[in-house]
């Protein structure tokens, strides 16, 4: 299977659990994910933060740590 279709699996993966945990569908989460899916080995939040403030998605560390919270579900 290729990366894409492993990203692309992730990533419904993940909206179905949103939809189960009755979380809202927002563009910021799918930029963590996107930026976690793109990670190399071990990163932590604060790295993840730095990398999602060069993006056009501006959010706030506890956004990312949330999101993180989430992820690791």
């Amino acid at each position: 299977m290729s990366d894409n279709s492993n990203k692309e699996l992730l990533t419904e993966r993940f909206m179905r659990f949103l939809a189960t945990k009755g979380c809202r569908k927002t563009p910021e989460r799918f930029a963590i994910l996107q930026e976690v899916l793109e990670m190399n080995g071990h990163f932590d939040a604060e790295m993840l933060y730095e990398k999602l403030l060069n993006t056009q998605y501006k959010v706030v560390k506890a956004t990312v740590y949330n999101n993180l919270e989430l992820l690791t579900e």
